[in-house]
C-alpha cells in the first residue's frame, strides 16, 4: 500500500532527489498539494514508514516527518458539497471560447506585424543618415506584440483538458496524462481506455486509475473533436495527448510529470475563477457537478460510482439531489 502511496504522490515531485537530501519543507511541499487532510495523513505517513525503515538500515540519518504536525482532522469538517450552477458553467465555456477567438486574432495580428516588420527592415538597410535609422527603430518598436497581464489567459491545452473534464467527468490527472495509445477512435463508439493495477509474479504495477481498476470511457463526438486537435498539436514523438510544457522547465530540471502535471490544472482553475468572480470552485467540483446531475436523471449509486472510477463515498453528490430521490431500478 506504502508503495502505491508513494508512486503516486511523492516520486513525481521528490523521486529525482536521493533520499538522505530530502528535507521537511519538501515533504510539506508534497503534503500542501494534496487537498484532502485525510489523504495528505495517509502521504505523510508512507514517507514516514519508508525513512523509518531506511534509518534502521543506516541508508539515512534523519526522518524529515518526523517534526511535521499532522493536518486538522476532518472529523468536524463539513463535507464539501459544491456543485457548478448552469449559468457558472456557462460563464466559463464562454470565457475559454473567448480565448480561442483571442488566438486566432492574435496569429493575423502576428501576421501582419511580421510583414510589417520585414518591410521595416528593408528600409532600415537601406536608410542613409543615421535620423532615418532611428526613425525606422522606433516604428518597428511600435509593432512589439501586446503582453497579457499576470493569469490573464489559460494555455490551450489546459482548456482543453478542462472542457473533457466537463464531458467525461474523469479525474484531472488522469485526463492531463492520457496517452495516445489509450484512445480508440476506430468503430462506431471512440472509447478511451485506461489499465488499472496488473500483478505478475507477486509484484504490482500501478496502473492509470485511481479506484486501481481498468475503466473504458466513451468518448462524445466533442471530446473526440478536442483530442484529435490535441494530438495534432503535440510532438509526435510524445507518447502524450497533453506533454509538459518543455519552455516552463527550469534548465538542468526535470518536469514532474512527463504530462501536464494535475495541479497545474488546478491552478489554472483557480486562475480562471479570479478571473470570472467565481466563488470557491475547484476542478473536483467539476466532477461533483457531474455526479449530480447523473443523480438527477436517477442513475444507480453504484453505475454512477463506475462511471466516475470512484470507490464507495468517494465523490460526493449535492445531498438535496441525491438523499432525497429514489433511484429508478431502471436506471
Amino acid at each position: 500500500m506504502n508503495r502505491l502511496v508513494l508512486a503516486k504522490y511523492v516520486y513525481p515531485m521528490l523521486g529525482h532527489i536521493p533520499a538522505r537530501s530530502i528535507t521537511p519543507q519538501q515533504v510539506a511541499g508534497v503534503l500542501m498539494g494534496i487537498e484532502m487532510n485525510r489523504t495528505a495523513d495517509i502521504v505523510r505517513g508512507a514517507i514516514g514508514s519508508a525513512f523509518k525503515y531506511g534509518r534502521g538500515l543506516t541508508i539515512v540519518a534523519n526522518n524529515p516527518v518526523a517534526d511535521l504536525a499532522k493536518r486538522e482532522s476532518n472529523k468536524n469538517v463539513t463535507e464539501r458539497d459544491r456543485v457548478l450552477t448552469n449559468a457558472e458553467i456557462k460563464s466559463i465555456w464562454d470565457a475559454l471560447a473567448k480565448m480561442d477567438a483571442e488566438d486566432l486574432t492574435r496569429k493575423d495580428i502576428g501576421e501582419a506585424r511580421a510583414k510589417a516588420k520585414a518591410k521595416l527592415r528593408l528600409k532600415l538597410a537601406a536608410a542613409e543618415t543615421k535620423e532615418k535609422r532611428a526613425s525606422i527603430k522606433a516604428e518597428i518598436a511600435t509593432l512589439a506584440p501586446d503582453e497579457d497581464g499576470p493569469g490573464s489567459r489559460l494555455s490551450v491545452p489546459t482548456r482543453a483538458i478542462f472542457r473533457l473534464s466537463l464531458f467525461i467527468g474523469q479525474c484531472r490527472t488522469e485526463i492531463a496524462g492520457i496517452r495516445k495509445d489509450e484512445l480508440r477512435f476506430d468503430g462506431p463508439e471512440p472509447t478511451w481506455v485506461m489499465k488499472g493495477n496488473t500483478r505478475s509474479r507477486g509484484k504490482i504495477t500501478r496502473g492509470r486509475t485511481k479506484n486501481t481498476k481498468s475503466h473504458e470511457v466513451p468518448l462524445p463526438r466533442q471530446a473526440v473533436a478536442l483530442l484529435k486537435a490535441a494530438i495534432a498539436a503535440s510532438p509526435a514523438e510524445s507518447d502524450f495527448v497533453f506533454p509538459a510544457f518543455d519552455h516552463l522547465i527550469k534548465v538542468g530540471e526535470e518536469p514532474r510529470t512527463p504530462h501536464i502535471n494535475g495541479q497545474s490544472v488546478s491552478k489554472a482553475v483557480a486562475r480562471l475563477r479570479g478571473m470570472l468572480a467565481i466563488e470557491d470552485v475547484t476542478h473536483h467540483d467539476v466532477r461533483r457537478s457531474m455526479a449530480t446531475w447523473m443523480g438527477g436523471q436517477m442513475v444507480q449509486p453504484e453505475v454512477l460510482r463506475r462511471i466516475l472510477t470512484t470507490r464507495s463515498g468517494a465523490v460526493t453528490c449535492c445531498t438535496s439531489t441525491m438523499s432525497t430521490r429514489r433511484c429508478s431500478p431502471d436506471a
